[in-house]
C-alpha cells in the first residue's frame, strides 16, 4: 500500500501511532477547505502530512529532506496505519 492509498482515518492514526513511539512529534492539525494537515517534525525537522480529498494523502517537506528521508517518513506512516 501507499501512502496516498490512506484514508483520513487510517492518516491519522498512523500520525498517532508514530507520535507515542517517538519517531515524530505532532506540532498541530488543522483543517483547510478540502484537505487536514497535520503539522509535524521528525529529526527537528518540519513537515507536513496532508490528506486531500481529492489526492489522498502526501509527505510534504518543509525544511530540507532528502527523497530517501521522506520515502522513509512515507513507509513508516504506510506500516503504522496497519
Amino acid at each position: 500500500m501507499r501512502v496516498d492509498e490512506l484514508g483520513l482515518d487510517r492518516v491519522a492514526a498512523a500520525v498517532a501511532a508514530l507520535r507515542e513511539r517517538g519517531r515524530i512529534d505532532l506540532v498541530e492539525r488543522i483543517a483547510i477547505p478540502e484537505a487536514e494537515v497535520f503539522l509535524c517534525r521528525a529529526r527537528g525537522r518540519r513537515f507536513n502530512v496532508k490528506f486531500d480529498v481529492a489526492y489522498g494523502a502526501s509527505v510534504e517537506a518543509v525544511d530540507r529532506f532528502s527523497a530517501q528521508e521522506l520515502a522513509d517518513l512515507e513507509r513508516e506512516l504506510v506500516d503504522a496505519a496497519h
